[in-house]
Order: C-alpha cells, then sequence, then structure tokens
C-alpha cells in the first residue's frame, strides 16, 4: 500500500490558536468538531471545507477536549481550563 504523504482534508485557519481537540461525529462520517485554544468549539462538514457550520464560544478558557454523544449526536461534551465540563447541543 502506498501513501501520498498528503492529507485527504486540509482546513486553513481552521481556529486562531491552536487545536487542542478533534472528534468526528459516530453518525455522520464527515461531520466533526473541534475545539481549542481560542475558546472556540466549531462544527465542521469536511466535504465543504471553506467554512465551520457554526461556532460557541467558552467564557474565558481553553477547550481541551470535545467529544460527541453516540446515540444522540447533536449533544457534544467539552472540558475546559476552567475545570469545568460543558454539554452542548447543535442540530445536526
Amino acid at each position: 500500500r502506498e501513501f501520498s504523504g498528503k492529507p485527504a482534508y486540509k482546513i486553513e485557519n481552521a481556529h486562531l490558536a491552536p487545536i487542542l481537540d478533534i472528534d468526528f461525529n459516530p453518525n455522520k462520517p464527515y461531520a466533526c468538531c473541534t475545539g481549542g485554544e481560542d475558546l472556540n468549539i466549531r462544527f465542521w462538514d469536511i466535504r465543504k471545507n471553506s467554512s465551520y457550520l457554526c461556532s460557541f464560544e467558552e467564557d474565558s478558557h481553553w477547550i481541551l477536549s470535545v467529544k460527541y454523544n453516540r446515540y444522540h449526536d447533536q449533544l457534544v461534551l467539552t472540558s475546559s481550563s476552567s475545570t469545568y465540563v460543558s454539554l452542548w447541543r447543535a442540530a445536526s
């Protein structure tokens, strides 16, 4: 098996600061969410990688992890540097 050494998908400037976590929707393989040091959780359709679909902003802390609920994919759990765990609802 040969690999091209090139990414299959690439989103330029996805966040304004480093991305700390990414998770793919377990029910929609083209959908993912990212979280990072810019305090944002962003939702993407990698088939349309020019812009994110929607974004939520944490008050003042980095998003350390993002995780889709495997049964209710409109729910995303995040943890942040504030020591909080938050449950977000985004239309899927």
